[in-house]
């Protein structure tokens, strides 16, 4: 995502089910937003799929765990200023394993601001997979519709406003 994956070739991208956000570096989330731009059409299409942040904040369960088939996972979930954070412990007879997931506290307005950044405007957004409004203190997704702009027509050497 962090390398350039095409220049104007694509009518559409799609990044769904929170594959964003998990860089070190918000430079890098800026990057990965520029490389989409860079490779839609004029009048392409951008749809990301993210957490709802309002939401995922109020039903984070601290600790659990959690038994399938006989392996369990001790689950631990915590936020910053920045992130959310999962830590998995997978616990076996044999062996354990740990692993932490982190990803960023992005908003809708964080979403506006980045597109905007990279040349991209946002459209709408939805709360769910099934197209429903987004409503920050329920919706269960944040489901992000951007669009790169159709060039401005000029004559005589001058930008043309097509209003919406």
């Amino acid at each position: 995502m962090r390398l350039p994956f095409g220049s104007g070739v694509f009518d559409a991208v799609f990044n769904l089910f929170t594959s964003f956000g998990y860089f070190d570096d918000l430079s890098d989330h800026v990057t990965v937003a520029e490389n989409i731009a860079r490779a839609l059409r004029p009048g392409g299409w951008v749809v990301l799929d993210y957490l709802n942040l309002c939401v995922a904040e109020r039903r984070l369960i601290p600790e659990e765990v959690v038994v399938r088939d006989g392996i369990s996972f001790h689950l631990s979930r915590w936020t910053d200023a920045t992130h959310l954070f999962k830590r998995i412990e997978i616990g076996h007879l044999t062996a354990s394993r740990v692993f932490t997931e982190r990803v960023a506290r992005f908003t809708r307005d964080d979403f506006r601001f980045l597109f905007e950044l990279c040349g991209l405007r946002l459209e709408t957004t939805y709360g769910d997979y099934e197209l429903n409004p987004f409503v920050e203190e329920t919706s269960p997704r944040l489901v992000l519709v951007a669009r790169k702009p159709l060039p401005q027509p000029v004559i005589d050497g001058t930008a043309v406003c097509e209003c919406d």
